[in-house]
């Protein structure tokens, strides 16, 4: 079955997941940011947090991806450097002009600019930058087991050493999941990076599991995990890494729809910019309409940052292809390797 799973599928694959995760998370913010602007309680109307789904999936995905950029060798942190920097250096300049309005309040500083992870972040960009701070964080760590050229079996001892350390800093300890800080890596929102990478080092074993059991291992801890949020994370958070994994895995088996793909594609920028192109608009429609019912402007608001935001991600996409992009000659290169983007 593994050698069945060709590169170039396992790649639309992961491209439509992320395409998927993209989406939840947009529904997310633009229900809250929309309820928000007309003073309703969003929790009646998100029984389930969309968002947290994408990002987790979001987070799963990159230590499966990672693993396939290791290869890079010494150039993989510049490399990933080239692949975060310019977008999200360029979705805080549409930040600032889309809230440029005085009751937005937007200001600029240096720390976020560089994703340094702090405890005291910069939220007048309305970027969901913290999980980029994890990323940037992880992939130190990617890079760090690169240069010690460890074996598959090594990273398997990292890995059970990092999870056994996270649920010992969460016994003593608790970090904040948005604003970690020095602590970052210690967070227990790590345990989903740790779960992809390990989805990649066992792909061939795992893609032979029956889809049907997969599916409802995923469901099941999906739902154990769920409800298992207070007031220690670290039991829910392993309980969702295997229902992440499990999710990953079928995807990676069934998962592949060619528009999907593309909007995978995109998946970066649409994350970055699409919640100061919902606020823009909801102030928009606050001057130009302010008597549309709630139900309508959701789905105004939903259809301009989804939209605005996929321009961004398609340009986003085809300038790093342009001028820091190398996944073509990659995947001729090595068809293990999965470079798309974050």
């Amino acid at each position: 079955m593994g050698d069945s799973l060709h590169s170039h599928q396992r790649i639309g694959a992961i491209q439509s997941l992320r395409a998927i995760a993209a989406v939840l998370v947009v529904f997310q913010h633009v229900t809250v940011y929309t309820l928000y602007a007309r003073g309703l309680d969003f929790a009646p109307y998100l029984r389930v947090d969309y968002g947290r789904i994408g990002v987790l999936l979001f987070f799963t995905i990159s230590g499966f991806v990672m693993v396939g950029c290791m290869d890079q060798g010494k150039k993989f942190l510049l490399n990933r450097a080239t692949r975060i920097y310019p977008g999200f250096w360029a979705a805080i300049a549409l930040s600032g002009i889309l809230l440029s309005s005085p009751h937005f309040e937007w200001h600029f500083t240096l720390k976020s600019a560089f994703l340094i992870p702090t405890t005291n972040g910069n939220e007048s960009y309305k970027i969901p930058y913290w999980t980029l701070m994890y990323e940037v964080a992880f992939y130190a760590f990617v890079y760090a087991l690169v240069l010690l050229k460890l074996t598959k079996r090594s990273i398997n001892t990292v890995c059970i050493a990092w999870v056994m350390l996270l649920i010992w800093v969460s016994k003593y300890t608790q970090i904040s999941l948005f604003l970690p800080g020095p602590m970052v890596l210690l967070s227990t929102a790590n345990v989903f990076f740790i779960s992809g990478i390990l989805c990649a080092l066992h792909r061939d074993a795992l893609v032979r599991i029956p889809s049907i059991w997969l599916a409802i291992a995923a469901l099941g801890c999906w739902s154990i995990g769920d409800m298992w949020k207070d007031p220690n994370p670290m039991q829910g958070n392993l309980v969702l890494a295997f229902a992440f994994a499990a999710t990953l895995v079928l995807s990676i088996k069934h998962l592949n729809l060619k528009p999907l793909e593309r909007l995978g594609n995109f998946s970066y920028g649409v994350y970055l910019v699409h919640v100061p192109i919902a606020l823009a608009t909801i102030d928009a429609m606050k001057r130009i309409a302010p008597g549309t019912r709630t139900s309508v402007l959701c789905i105004i608001v939903f259809i301009s940052a989804y939209l605005g935001s996929s321009i961004f991600g398609f340009i986003e996409y085809k300038f790093h292809r342009a001028v820091f992009g190398r996944r073509t000659r990659l995947r001729k290169a090595n068809p293990q390797s999965i470079t798309n983007s974050f």
